[in-house]
């Protein structure tokens, strides 16, 4: 008898101390919404290597219980992520936002941080998850403000430069993310983890990702009437609040909150071009380019030719290696190359046969619909600067800086309205800095440009002291 009661109190703590995640992996509901009416789960689908895909945690509703805060002064929210295949795992951790405690027993918190950006859904599986810790000494506060700060909240991607940037913070956040700085209380009050499968056919699957928003409940402490009644409904009968931070169901006619259960919002968004980065397999095409306008300097065709086609071909081994592409542009980026080194060719009035069995026949057609898909995806960021008082500052110089590509600066002058517009830019994180003459630079601010957004930016800038 003593022996049997010893192994239930130790199989009883096992499940009181096993990780979070592992209890709660069954008890978490996931519900889906389209982006637009009329999308089908089977349309949503993102498919494996055949689209990139950005995914933003848009809000978060908490719901406190009595004696979830006890000693904790600070509230934490963390977000994890990470890209799976054969046992290879690239992860990274963000930490959300450091606040302190509400007073009220539910709160809306609006986040908008993206977690990935153009993700090529190349890997078997995703993973997602969020979860609360606590601080309970206020020598803590300082570190929490600075590490939840834009500097350090760098969304996945497959990268080697972001791959190694996040696993530095990763590393740094989870220490800090452990005792003795925080408490794993409010008692897994949000902690949810749930993973998606990228598949390769056409079939409608249930555990696939979707484009659209992701709206993940945590059932663990109860199951409140909210939601009980949401899942008695009918997808029609539940949607996202106008600015996308709250989940509300119809009843009686009028539209709820759900206030009764916690729950995360995500958005996914799938392209399937994410444009050129600054990477060696560019520089081999430039280069091959580069070759093939000696002819235009005396170098005979055939020369000219041979020495831009085997630079060219360098470029597609290295862009082969490139990890974070989809296979579908890297052939949209070669062709594209190789149709302008024909065109720079055929300049010296000479007609340039590019028959070679490397090469494919129609790279002409691939060339041009790569190019329409570009256009076809650019985005378009509309700035005005203003001082403290809201005033608009003219002819000031603004600085966009694309995250993928380091050193790599798009500056515009601001017109007599304060206003300046950038257009055909292609999607992915970007810094903004506006730097005017008589005042002191603003703060540099990232922000994420989505596939075919027009996003309206206003930079404030403050007089030198």
């Amino acid at each position: 008898m003593k022996s049997k009661n010893l192994c239930l109190f130790v199989l009883l703590l096992v499940f009181l101390f096993a990780p979070i995640s592992a209890r709660a992996q069954g008890g978490d509901i996931v519900l889906w919404i389209p982006l637009k009416s009329g999308v089908t789960k089977k349309d949503a689908q993102i498919s494996r290597n055949k689209e990139y895909v950005s995914i933003k945690l848009q809000s978060v509703y908490a719901y406190y219980r009595s004696g979830f805060f006890e000693n904790i002064k600070q509230l934490l929210i963390k977000s994890d992520i990470s890209l799976e295949q054969g046992g290879k795992r690239d992860q990274g951790t963000m930490l959300n936002v450091s606040k302190e405690l509400p007073s009220q027993s539910g709160e809306f918190i609006g986040l908008n941080n993206h977690i990935a950006v153009l993700t090529p859904s190349s890997r078997t599986s995703i993973m997602l998850s969020v979860g609360f810790r606590g601080v309970g000494e206020d020598k803590f506060k300082k570190i929490f403000d600075l590490l939840s700060g834009p500097a350090l909240k760098t969304p996945l991607n497959l990268a080697d430069a972001t791959l190694g940037k996040i696993s530095g913070i990763t590393t740094i956040v989870q220490g800090f993310l452990s005792t003795p700085y925080t408490s794993n209380n409010p008692k897994s009050i949000l902690d949810i983890s749930q993973s998606f499968i990228f598949y390769s056919d056409t079939l409608e699957h249930p555990d696939a990702l979707r484009e659209g928003y992701l709206v993940v409940v945590s059932s663990r402490e109860h199951k409140g009437d909210g939601l009980t009644k949401i899942l008695s409904l009918q997808p029609e009968d539940y949607r996202l609040s106008s600015q996308g931070h709250q989940l509300e169901y119809k009843e009686s006619g009028a539209w709820t909150p759900l206030v009764d259960n916690s729950y995360v919002i995500f958005s996914i968004t799938q392209t399937t071009t994410r444009g050129e980065d600054e990477a060696p397999w560019l520089v081999k095409y430039r280069a091959a380019e580069d070759a093939s306008r000696k002819v235009l300097e005396g170098v005979s065709v055939d020369k000219a030719k041979a020495d831009a086609l085997a630079l060219w071909r360098e470029g597609n081994i290295l862009i082969g290696a490139d990890q974070n592409y989809i296979d579908s542009e890297r052939d949209g980026i070669r062709s594209a190359h190789l149709a302008e080194i024909k065109k720079i060719l055929n300049s010296s009035s000479v007609a340039v046969n590019l028959s070679e069995p490397d090469i494919p026949a129609n790279f002409a057609i691939i060339a041009a619909d790569y190019k329409n898909r570009l256009a076809a995806n650019a985005s378009t960021l509309s700035v005005v600067v203003r001082d403290e008082q809201g005033t608009a500052v003219s002819n000031a110089e603004v600085v966009l800086s694309d995250s993928s590509n380091p050193g790599t600066l798009i500056k515009v002058k601001t017109d007599d309205t304060g206003q300046a517009t950038l257009q055909t830019l292609k999607a992915g994180e970007y810094s903004i800095e506006a730097k005017p003459v008589n005042f002191n630079s603003s703060t540099p601010e990232k922000f994420v440009l989505e596939p075919k957004e027009t996003k309206s930016i206003e930079v404030r800038i403050k007089p030198p002291q």
